[in-house]
């Protein structure tokens, strides 16, 4: 059951009391997590981009660069270059 189909404006209440609440949206909320849940993918595993980007939940691996390029300055590949850790 959809609370908006009952309280049109309970959706942009809630998107305005969460940003009040921890000065983010909800959209750049979720995007944050999913980079952190991406970075350590990427700093822990040998995996591919493409089924990184997929497993947390980017629309596609062209989103998931873009936006690890805007939060960190650089590529998924040249991030892991700079974080991989090796298991030994």
């Amino acid at each position: 059951m959809c609370l908006n189909r009952f309280c049109p404006s309970a959706k942009s209440f809630a998107q305005r009391k969460i940003r009040a609440l921890l000065g983010q949206s909800p959209r750049a909320l979720l995007i944050e997590y999913r980079l952190d849940r991406a970075v350590a993918l990427l700093r822990e595993t040998d995996r591919m981009v493409a089924a990184i980007a997929e497993e947390c939940g980017f629309s596609s691996a062209s989103n998931f660069c873009r936006q690890l390029a805007k939060r960190f300055g650089q590529t998924p590949g040249d991030w892991k270059k700079r974080n991989f850790k090796e298991k030994y």
